[in-house]
């Protein structure tokens, strides 16, 4: 549902957007069109070989809108105040130091701006504290860090999509830094 995560981001022409933990890049490409020309499109991944394929990609499709940006675990590097939205995509889970990436993530927002995440749901007979090693992480907890880092929640869907061909459930948090 690309589309609708896109929308969440209320993106329009000339706004700077990252895509934080973008791997090869597959919302990169599609975020570079609502930002037109005159934006930009962050791509950033603590993996190098992935942000080479995606810049590779980008300059074959001609999109010079997209920039690469080699993060760390616990900081993404993200200029302060210099963003109107962020976008954590099958990520968080992946996160060593969720909460000093959302400090550097509301730190780079400018102030209305926007931050949506989307993961994989904790199936019901393993929810447990291995959600970080299991690529899956509960709504709820991702929702109280974001509360913690002073985002305001804007909403949650538990069950943006319900019927992956994995049979996973996935949900889907709007917020902003106030």
């Amino acid at each position: 549902r690309p589309f609708e995560v896109i929308q969440a981001l209320t993106l329009k022409n000339g706004d700077s957007v990252v895509d934080l933990g973008c791997g090869s890049g597959y919302f990169s490409l599609k975020l570079s069109r609502p930002v037109g020309s005159n934006g930009k499109v962050i791509a950033e991944d603590i993996r190098r070989l992935p942000l080479t394929f995606l810049w590779v990609r980008a300059a074959r499709k001609g999109k010079h809108n997209i920039s690469v940006l080699l993060g760390d675990e616990d900081n993404p590097h993200l200029a302060p105040a210099s963003v109107n939205a962020v976008l954590i995509s099958n990520t968080y889970h992946e996160f060593t130091a969720p909460k000093s990436i959302l400090e550097h993530v509301r730190q780079s927002l400018l102030p209305g701006g926007k931050i949506v995440i989307i993961d994989r749901a904790p199936r019901i007979a393993e929810q447990s504290d291995a959600n970080l090693e299991s690529h899956e992480i509960a709504s709820e907890r991702v929702e109280a860090d974001l509360r913690q880092a002073a985002f305001a929640i804007d909403s949650r869907r538990d069950s943006f999509i319900t019927n992956d061909p994995e049979r996973e459930s996935w949900w889907m948090i709007v917020a902003h830094h106030p």
